[in-house]
């Protein structure tokens, strides 16, 4: 049987893994029912169709991962001789009258509870809402087989771009052996274990010498500009800590047109004017906790570093800038302003000097020490009391400017819903569809009760950011 071994970074996503927090990245899809009179169960059995024809055109969700014992090799994707797709397309009905909130905590429910170990790490979950004149199509994969980028490549192929359905591409798929026994992936991943009699304490203190070496270099580097935070410049708050296992979704949309336009005004981009509108409803949600901000927060922002034509490349090529949020900054504008200076600044640094430091770290770490770590820091709560890297996750991911049909139905909207990371309780990621642009908000259940009240300061900071420059001049977001 053939196998593709999982990159080191991909592999962090798994090790790192504990139940209270799976790392997961999903999407949430509208779409829009035609009048006529099929049930719901029969336009689900249309999208499964869709999915059971093509699912031979994107081998991965075929594919299940799988991991030596005791995490001593990196994981390896193998065919899965008892796929079924009905075992990842499902369907759920809401009850009469749900609302939107109840949509949102079904979908929260989902993304807080791990994808099975034992099959391909994708689902798809066709959601009825009776009596309404849409569906909702939850799809879910797990971070280790795709960020937001290539998970979004990935699923494309599942998607039309006109109300007809496309047939699938000729051949089909062919039934793979049967799985490795655990015993053969010891030699199949890492053969020098099987020979060395102290390898597992060669690999352990050998992880821990080479990432001491790697942040070193990073706390050593030429010292930074002031707009770029340090790695121990975000303030501990209340919005960090070790993530429950609730979870918490809500959603805001915005005109990306006005969104383009009043970037544009400000001198700036879509990213400055999304990093602003974060920090501006972050800066009142924090006071109104009591939080001190007299230091700025600090936003953790993945970043795509594939070539230009590599965005169907599956995988992980991703890494990270850290970014001040203006959260000190009470003025709209001037925070917009700030935010613009520090991405420009970032945007010509990051992919030069620290494009591959995710990947360096994970392959330097090595796979037992990740997930030896990864359950001691959830079984002690450490990031309860370590300082935190930063205060949010922020994510942009970007969508099809061109509207897309699943099984005959036109998608009219799209939320992406990204995971909770160590300390980072709080993912704002956003997507662009069309002519919108929307926000996903994903929160700790315990540290976000109040999930909704902060999604009313964000629009209220999209409204003043939104408007014309000279119309908020000066203005205050302390109201």
């Amino acid at each position: 049987m053939s196998s593709h071994p999982i990159s080191p970074l991909d592999s962090a996503f798994l090790t790192l893994e504990v139940p209270s927090t799976p790392l997961q990245i999903g999407a949430v899809v509208e779409l829009a029912l035609p009048d006529g009179s099929s049930s719901a169960h029969e336009r689900f059995d249309r999208v499964r169709q869709v999915i059971a024809e093509r699912i031979h055109e994107i081998p991965v969700l075929t594919e299940r991962v799988l991991r030596p014992p005791f995490d001593l090799g990196w994981p390896i994707r193998v065919g899965d001789p008892d796929f079924h797709v009905d075992h990842h397309v499902k369907f759920h009905g809401l009850p009469d009258h749900a609302t939107e909130s109840d949509l949102l905590d079904f979908i929260a429910n989902l993304m807080a509870t791990p994808l099975p170990a034992d099959q391909p790490l994708w689902d798809l979950w066709y959601i009825d809402h009776t009596g309404s004149s849409t569906a909702t199509v939850v799809m879910r994969v797990h971070h280790a087989l795709a960020d937001g980028v290539s998970g979004a490549a990935t699923f494309a192929g599942l998607f039309d771009i006109t109300p007809e359905v496309r047939a699938p591409s000729p051949g089909g798929r062919v039934a793979p052996g049967p799985l490795p026994t655990p015993e053969s992936l010891i030699p199949q991943v890492m053969s020098d274990l099987v020979h060395r009699p102290v390898a597992i304490v060669d690999t352990l203190t050998a992880g821990l010498s080479r990432l001491a070496d790697a942040l070193e270099s990073m706390v050593s580097a030429p010292h930074q500009p002031k707009e770029v935070p340090s790695l121990l410049s975000a303030p501990r708050t209340s919005l960090n800590g070790t993530p429950s296992s609730s979870r918490i979704l809500r959603r805001e949309v915005v005109s990306l047109a006005q969104v383009k336009q009043a970037s544009k005004q400000r001198g700036g981009s879509v990213t400055a004017w999304v990093m602003a509108v974060t920090g501006g409803a972050l800066r009142r949600y924090c006071l109104e906790r009591g939080d001190d901000l007299e230091r700025d927060l600090v936003a953790y922002v993945p970043i795509n570093v594939r070539a230009d034509g590599a965005e169907a490349h599956l995988g992980n090529q991703i890494s990270a800038m850290l970014l001040y949020l203006g959260a000190t900054q009470p003025d709209p504008n001037a925070r917009f302003s700030m935010i613009t200076e520090a991405v420009a600044h970032q945007a010509q640094t990051s992919r030069e000097k620290s494009g591959r430091l995710l990947m360096n770290l994970a392959s330097a770490v090595g796979p037992t020490l990740t997930s030896l770590a990864g359950k001691v820091a959830h079984e002690v709560s450490l990031f309860d009391h370590l300082p935190t890297l930063a205060n949010v996750t922020v994510s942009s991911v970007p969508g099809p400017p061109i509207p897309l049909w699943l099984g005959g139905h036109e998608v009219k909207r799209v939320t992406p819903v990204g995971p909770l990371l160590a300390s980072l309780a709080l993912n704002v990621t956003v997507i662009s569809y069309c002519d919108n642009l929307e926000f996903g908000v994903l929160g700790c259940g315990e540290r976000f009760a109040d999930l909704e009240h902060f999604m009313g300061l964000l629009r209220d900071e999209a409204a003043l950011l939104l408007a014309d420059p000279s119309d908020t001049l000066g203005a205050s977001a302390n109201m």
